[in-house]
């Protein structure tokens, strides 16, 4: 589905330093090995991330990202920069 596919341009190794609320890690750079975004009927969007590890409110700030591409507030290639 195209939600699915959304979620899966962040899947990988990358630099996540744009998805971070602070800095102060040495290293910004995180696998996320799954990023999965579906409707649940009756309970609303749910997004599943699995990573090597998470800065602080990176997934906060994933979920929204994502959510700002679905309902047309932002590209996906933008995520992908």
């Amino acid at each position: 589905s195209l939600r699915g596919q959304r979620g899966a341009l962040l899947e990988g190794r990358r630099d996540f330093a744009s998805f971070q609320s602070k800095g102060g890690r040495s290293t910004t750079v995180r696998t996320l090995h799954r990023c999965d975004v579906r409707w649940c009927e009756g309970e609303g969007l749910a997004i599943t991330l699995e990573g090597d590890g998470f800065l602080y409110n990176m997934a906060r700030i994933v979920a929204g990202t994502l959510l700002q591409v679905g309902v047309g507030c932002r590209s996906a290639s933008s995520v992908e920069q």
